[in-house]
């Protein structure tokens, strides 16, 4: 038995919880799908996906027959199953189409398409974050910093945002508080006014100094 569905006593259980599926009958696809002589279920719930002899699970979610697609148990429409193929990150791709778990994202270019981590993506022609452009970004010098900073050629992101006045040429992240450029230091995406950034430098976290000190050439910051 695969994780997920369990046979015991002449029940199936998922993940625990006591479920309709026919014991004698029971064949588990994998962690999320399995079918008995009466339907085929995803996460121990009946699924209307007719039960068929081309049914494969795809993993992540991702199920496929002869003819469709299928996310969570529920029909991708338009799919494509013959060039259908899973990335990361939740997004897939077949000949025409971009999918986000089980949505089509309908600007992005399936030919390109790149996904990057903390909810980032790009082809092409765009950067993308949580499935939505980021305006006027440069998709060729795109770049992920972590997962709050971004960057392209010309300008640099906060959560997708433009930053203001940052300077991308020089712009660099110092640790998940911190992030500076040559004219300014920033904290969570906001200017520290006062901060140096010609002697600004993060203070290494010790058991006696807790991480997010950090301190320039007149003041110490946290």
């Amino acid at each position: 038995i695969q994780p997920g569905y369990l046979a015991r006593n002449n029940k199936v259980f998922y993940s625990e919880r006591l479920t309709d599926i026919d014991a004698a009958s029971l064949e588990i696809f994998d962690g999320y799908y399995a079918r008995d002589k009466n339907a085929l279920y995803y996460e121990g719930n009946k699924t209307e996906i007719s039960s068929t002899n081309s049914f494969v699970a795809l993993g992540n979610g991702y199920a496929k027959d002869l003819q469709k697609i299928y996310f969570a148990g529920m029909l991708i429409e338009n799919a494509d199953p013959d060039t259908f193929k899973q990335l990361r990150k939740g997004y897939a791709i077949d000949k025409d189409h971009v999918y986000l778990l089980n949505e089509i994202f309908p600007e992005a270019d399936p030919a390109t398409f790149i996904p990057l981590d903390n909810g980032y993506a790009k082809d092409k022609d765009n950067a993308y974050y949580r499935g939505k452009i980021i305006t006027a970004a440069d998709a060729a010098s795109f770049e992920l910093l972590n997962v709050a900073y971004s960057k392209d050629k010309q300008a640099v992101y906060h959560f997708a945002q433009p930053l203001e006045g940052a300077d991308a040429a020089t712009f660099k992240v110092l640790n998940s508080f911190y992030a500076l450029d040559h004219q300014s230091v920033y904290y969570h995406g906001q200017i520290i006014r006062e901060a140096d950034p010609k002697t600004f430098e993060v203070i290494e976290s010790t058991e006696h100094m807790p991480s997010g000190y950090a301190k320039d050439s007149r003041h110490v910051y946290r």
